[in-house]
């Protein structure tokens, strides 16, 4: 269980180098002389990033170990970071970002992926593995296995938020 704690650390690590560095635009701009709307590329091009080598975890599950990935991506991070951290000029540091951004795209679903290697099947619950990690879901939806609706109804109220929300029994959305 040691790998999946090594893992899921990596993984928020990620996500709070994501989501921290909103804070610093206003002295990055002045930092580095530039605009809201290019430094929002910093943040922008991590979470594309992200998402692109995310879509490539499947065939890198297959091509190489869960072991490769993990030092690759621990060593993204590490020379990402370097490179922000010594960053002179604005591209280096998206630079540097974008590197970091590959660790978080390899890490997240290598955390899925190394739970479901270690835990006895038996272990997990039915639903467990399919709701183990949806960062791109919205709200919650603990009623999708048990109303019995069909597929592409779920599929529309996945794409429309506000139905997301307003079906989560907390009711988060401003109407109802």
């Amino acid at each position: 269980m040691l790998v999946v704690t090594a893992v899921a650390l990596m993984s928020f690590m990620g996500v709070l180098t994501e989501t921290s560095l909103n804070v610093s635009f206003p002295a990055l701009m002045r930092q580095f002389h530039v605009s809201l709307s290019t430094v929002q590329w910093v943040t922008a091009g991590y979470l594309l990033t992200a998402a692109l080598v995310m879509l490539t975890s499947a065939y890198m599950k297959r091509r190489f170990t869960n072991r490769n990935l993990f030092v690759a991506s621990a060593l993204m991070f590490i020379i990402g970071d370097i490179i922000c951290g010594l960053a002179p000029a604005y591209w280096l540091l998206l630079l540097g970002r974008l590197i970091q951004a590959g660790c978080v795209g390899l890490c997240t679903p290598l955390m899925v992926n190394i739970i479901l290697d270690v835990v006895p099947r038996h272990k997990l619950a039915p639903t467990s593995a399919s709701q183990l990690n949806h960062p791109s879901r919205p709200c919650p939806r603990p009623d999708v296995r048990r109303d019995g609706r069909r597929l592409h109804e779920l599929a529309d109220d996945f794409l429309d938020s506000t139905t997301i929300c307003r079906n989560y029994p907390f009711n988060w959305s401003s109407t109802n």
